[in-house]
């Protein structure tokens, strides 16, 4: 009951947040502006963001499935399947943030198939991990190249300061071992320590996850084109690792309020004006939740599944 109560609680302060933060950008950008650009945009170009979105969540599932072993006792599902489970994930992530988080389904559902907490959660864990240092080295790529515009704002020293921060919490995590005396946190340490001996493996999962941050990039610039902004693609490649970064602190829902408010400060450091920024975030955020809406179908009929086999969800 008391868990229960505090995730309504989490949920009620996530909405309060992302309810005054984008009250404050849309009283910077103006709510009729916003709507107005948003609705004059050209829907081929969101179409193609929503398609973008789709291919990466592919490309997702084949660095997880890189990460999941082959060929024994309690294997991988096939990929087809694996898919399903990275649509339904992001279903929960955008559609019904703040109740069952989508990596935790994709733990759950995996775990039914292989019987292994430990492979599950390292598995998802180095899914994300290694999305996560892409992103990072598509930033640090890219801030050479894009320093003068924002030299002296600050904003060149986010991207070197949040990879010293992942390389601290690395080294931490896989140093000290954190929670090793538990058997599921020690059978994670394990598992996922064991592709130190297979660089194939971890190159590959790199060069997918290379690809998926660069087409995540790419759905945001054509959101752009189809607003008719002004921002040069360099830009995104600057701005959005910084972005995505901030949404993924869980305070808000979906990243709602602060993804719009970090898209009006950094574009605007080149010229983009509020109303425009705010459009092409929430543009973006709307290509999600269209790309997302096959893991509803996804999501039911596994969910009748359960209710046959006598599973839940888990809270």
């Amino acid at each position: 009951m008391a868990r229960k109560r505090n995730k309504i609680l989490t949920l009620i302060l996530k909405v309060s947040i992302s309810s005054s933060l984008m009250y404050l950008v849309l009283k910077k950008a103006g709510p009729g502006e916003v709507y107005h650009t948003i609705r004059a945009m050209n829907p081929l170009m969101f179409l193609g963001a929503s398609v973008l979105y789709l291919l990466t969540l592919y490309l997702s599932t084949l660095r997880w499935r890189s990460f999941l072993p082959e060929g024994t006792p309690g294997s991988a599902p096939a990929t087809s399947r694996l898919f399903s489970l990275y649509l339904m994930g992001a279903f929960f992530n955008h559609i019904l943030p703040g109740l069952v988080g989508g990596d935790a389904l994709r733990i759950y559902y995996l775990y039914k198939d292989t019987r292994s907490s430990a492979s599950s959660l390292a598995s998802v864990f180095a899914d994300r991990y290694t999305g996560f240092a892409a992103l990072l080295f598509l930033g640090l790529a890219a801030l050479p190249f894009g320093i003068g515009r924002i030299r002296g704002t600050g904003a060149e020293w986010a991207v070197p300061v949040i990879a010293l921060a992942f390389v601290v919490f690395s080294l931490l995590v896989f140093t000290l071992r954190l929670g090793d005396r538990f058997a599921t946190v020690k059978g994670f340490y394990e598992y996922f320590l064991r592709f130190r001996r297979r660089p194939a493996v971890l190159l590959r999962a790199f060069l997918l996850s290379i690809a998926v941050q660069v087409l995540v990039i790419l759905s945001v610039y054509v959101i752009s084109l189809g607003l008719g902004a002004g921002a040069s693609p360099l830009e995104f490649f600057l701005f959005l690792p910084i972005i995505i970064v901030l949404t993924t602190i869980p305070v808000s829902i979906s990243g709602l309020g602060i993804r719009e408010g970090a898209f009006t400060l950094l574009f605007g450091l080149t010229g983009v004006s509020p109303e425009m920024a705010t459009s092409i975030s929430l543009a973006w955020f709307l290509s999600f939740l269209a790309g997302s809406t096959p893991g509803i179908v996804v999501y039911l009929r596994w969910k009748v599944r359960d209710e046959v086999e006598g599973y839940t969800l888990p809270s």
